[in-house]
């Protein structure tokens, strides 16, 4: 007979994460903070590594910009693009539906951006 440790206690609120669903990704409020609550965000897809870079937007003209904070209290923030979510499922291998699927993230300090990691989920 198997001997099992299970810790049913893990806690994953307070994470940073982004979640991807088939209408777009949704930040949780750890999220918006850790990119600093800005107005607007930039997002970019390196398909190659599977990652994404999330970061504020400069208001580059050359750079799509997605709408972010509006209030500043804001516990989830979705983003809404299709063609985004397109070029993830092209990227990863994957089809997104209706429900939400987290991704981890981390704040890289010297790049300013959140970097997710797509290959952790298929």
């Amino acid at each position: 007979m198997t001997n099992y440790s299970f810790n049913f206690n893990i806690d994953t609120t307070g994470m940073v994460k982004v979640s991807i669903m088939r209408l777009g990704l949704i930040f949780n409020s750890e999220t918006i903070k850790a990119l600093g609550s800005p107005k607007k965000i930039n997002i970019g897809l390196d398909s190659k590594n599977k990652v994404l870079g999330i970061k504020a937007s400069e208001g580059n003209p050359d750079i799509k910009d997605y709408d972010f904070v509006k209030k500043g209290d804001e516990k989830w923030i979705r983003v809404n693009s299709k063609q985004l979510v397109q070029a993830i499922e092209d990227a990863i291998k994957c089809k997104f539906d209706n429900t939400a699927k987290p991704f981890t993230a981390k704040f890289d300090e010297e790049l300013q951006m959140l970097i997710v990691e797509l290959s952790s989920k298929k």
